[in-house]
């Protein structure tokens, strides 16, 4: 790995190598994966759209009032995210630059596994 702050003596090093070496995961620059900062929402659609080999979706985010808000990298992933029910708005917004929150995330995952 080319990440200065992630050290092979890291707990975390071999799953970050694993979705590295897979595409699932990437940085937030060259060198720095940033293992201590909180996720946004937009980031772990992408993580688990990527996760998912990327899949085709077409989703009308403009319905969402934020919508411009999401990143160019993830708006594929947003998009499926939506369209496959595993993220919802809220409030008529996706909030996709905002942390994803430990019961967000449960919530997407329980819905990925059909729980």
């Amino acid at each position: 790995l080319s990440f200065e702050d992630v050290s092979a003596d890291d707990w975390y090093y071999d799953a970050v190598a694993w979705a590295v070496g897979e595409g699932i995961v990437t940085g937030i620059s060259e060198t720095e994966f940033a293992p201590g900062r909180a996720m946004t929402r937009q980031e772990l659609a992408t993580v688990l759209w990527r996760f998912n080999k990327s899949p085709a979706a077409k989703s009308d985010l403009s319905v969402f009032t934020d919508a411009a808000n999401i990143g160019s990298f993830a708006e594929n992933a947003m998009a499926w995210m939506v369209k496959s029910g595993l993220m919802n708005g809220s409030n008529g917004a996706l909030r996709p630059k905002a942390a994803i929150t430990r019961a967000e995330a449960a919530a997407i995952f329980c819905r990925m596994l059909g729980l």
